[in-house]
């Protein structure tokens, strides 16, 4: 609580992302929980209670590069936050630790998508390319050549063995992870 010139009394209810000049780009939900994580230019990524619409004590991981992309793996156990100097940054759910630190290139990282089994993560990137990692070692498995503007979204079908991008141009395409 604090005072204003006036004598009227202040209260802080929320605090979040905050920069003059940086801008929030990232939201995933909690495939089980009442929890969201947030992403920001202000370098950090944040967790929130959705039921309480409150930031969870702590919740905040400071990665020291402009966040774009956050999203959750199928059991909620970890988060890949992307950044926009081309690294994904996996952390455990509280974002106390840094679990694996991936360099997928030198674009920056629009777009985050786990596949429903859990076996792969997709990163959409400036490059116009998408790079699918193997999520027991974080190790890049393909490349997904063929947009010809940046990736925009992306999106596993049910199975995990089709994935749908969207680029800056508008292009749809349509993948088979395993070829």
């Amino acid at each position: 609580i604090s005072m204003l010139s006036n004598n009227t009394e202040v209260h802080k209810l929320v605090q979040g992302h905050f920069n003059t000049s940086a801008e929030l780009w990232g939201l995933a939900v909690h495939p089980t929980m009442p929890v969201f994580a947030t992403c920001c230019d202000d370098m950090t990524v944040r967790l929130w209670n959705s039921r309480f619409l409150q930031p969870i004590a702590g919740g905040i991981a400071h990665l020291g590069a402009k966040v774009r992309a956050v999203a959750f793996n199928s059991d909620g156990t970890q988060i890949a936050a992307a950044t926009y100097d081309g690294k994904i940054h996996v952390l455990d759910s509280d974002l106390k630790q840094e679990v694996a630190l991936v360099t997928v290139g030198t674009a920056w990282i629009q777009c985050l998508k786990y596949s429903p089994d859990g076996k792969y993560l997709a990163c959409g990137a400036h490059d116009n390319m998408i790079s699918l990692l193997e999520t027991k070692a974080y190790s890049c498995s393909k490349k997904l050549k063929g947009h010809h503007s940046y990736i925009t979204a992306i999106d596993f079908s049910k199975c995990g063995g089709y994935l749908q991008s969207a680029s800056g141009d508008y292009e749809l395409l349509f993948w088979d992870c395993h070829s």
